[in-house]
C-alpha cells in the first residue's frame, strides 16, 4: 500500500475512534450534566469517514477543515484565559476541581490530536499524491484566517457575557436574588430596551448551581402556561361540573 494511503488510513480510523469516543461521552453527560460535545462528534465522524472513503481530493477538503478546527481551538484556549476574570476561573475550579481539570486535559488533548491530524496530512508522500492527481496541496490559508474571524467573534461575546453593562446587571441580580456568597457567570442573556433576562452559573463550595435572574421591564412578562382541562376543573371545584359540561359539547 503506498505511504499515502497508509496515512489517510490512520488519520480517518484516528478521526473516526474520537467521533465514536466523544458519542459514548455525549451519551453520559446527558444523565451527569457534563457539558456537551455535538459538534466533535459530527465532526469526528464526518471527517473520519470522509477520509477513508472519498477520493484523494478528499485529503485537501479533510485538511482545510482540520486548519479551521485547530485554529478556533487554539485561538480560543490562549485568550479565553486573558478575558474571563480570574475570580470566576478560580471559583470555577474550587466548585469542580476534577471536572474543571478533566475539561482542560479534553482540550489540551484534543488541540494535539488535530496538530497530530494536520501534519501527517500535510506530509511530502500526502501532498505528492495529490499533485499527481492534479489537486494543488497549497497550505490552506483561507482556513486559518477564517479560524482567526471566529476566534475573534467568540472573544467579543465572551468579553460582552463577562464586562459589559447588562452583564453586571445580571451579576448584582443574581447575587441579590440568590446569594452573595456565590460567585457568577454568566452563560447567556436576552436583553430588551429597559431589561432583559440571563441564566448565570453560581459557583460555590457546594458546586455549581444553573440560576435565572430577570431584571427592568422584563420583570412585567408572564410565560404562557397551559393547564390540562381537568386540572383548571378541580383548581375550581368543579371536577363534577367539567365531565358534564364535557358531555353536553357533544
Amino acid at each position: 500500500m503506498p505511504e499515502h494511503q497508509q496515512i489517510r488510513r490512520r488519520v480517518s480510523w484516528a478521526l473516526v475512534a474520537l467521533g465514536s469516543a466523544t458519542l459514548v461521552y455525549m451519551v453520559a453527560s446527558f444523565n451527569l450534566g457534563w457539558p456537551s460535545l455535538t459538534g466533535v462528534t459530527l465532526l469526528g465522524l464526518v471527517m473520519g469517514l470522509a477520509l477513508r472513503w472519498g477520493p484523494l481530493s478528499t485529503t485537501r477538503k479533510m485538511t482545510w477543515c482540520l486548519a479551521l478546527w485547530l485554529t478556533v481551538y487554539l485561538g480560543m484556549s490562549l485568550i479565553l484565559p486573558l478575558i474571563q476574570p480570574w475570580g470566576v476561573t478560580l471559583a470555577k475550579f474550587r466548585a469542580e476541581p476534577l471536572a474543571q481539570s478533566l475539561w482542560m486535559g479534553y482540550r489540551l488533548a484534543l488541540m494535539a490530536f488535530l496538530l497530530w491530524a494536520y501534519t501527517a496530512l500535510r506530509r511530502p508522500a500526502v501532498c505528492d499524491a495529490m499533485a499527481n492527481r492534479g489537486v494543488h496541496p497549497a497550505r490552506p490559508w483561507v482556513a486559518f484566517g477564517l479560524g482567526a474571524v471566529v476566534v475573534v467573534g467568540l472573544a467579543g461575546l465572551e468579553f460582552h457575557l463577562s464586562y459589559s453593562e447588562a452583564a453586571r446587571t445580571a451579576r448584582t441580580q443574581a447575587r441579590l436574588q440568590h446569594g452573595l456568597e456565590r460567585t457568577y457567570d454568566v452563560y447567556t442573556m436576552t436583553l430588551g430596551d429597559n431589561g432583559g433576562r440571563a441564566v448565570l452559573g453560581a459557583y460555590s463550595a457546594d458546586g455549581v448551581e444553573q440560576v435565572r435572574v430577570t431584571w427592568g421591564d422584563w420583570l412585567l412578562r408572564i410565560e404562557p402556561t397551559v393547564i390540562p382541562r381537568g386540572d383548571a376543573c378541580r383548581a375550581d371545584g368543579e371536577g363534577g361540573d367539567c365531565r358534564g359540561r364535557a358531555q353536553g359539547r357533544r
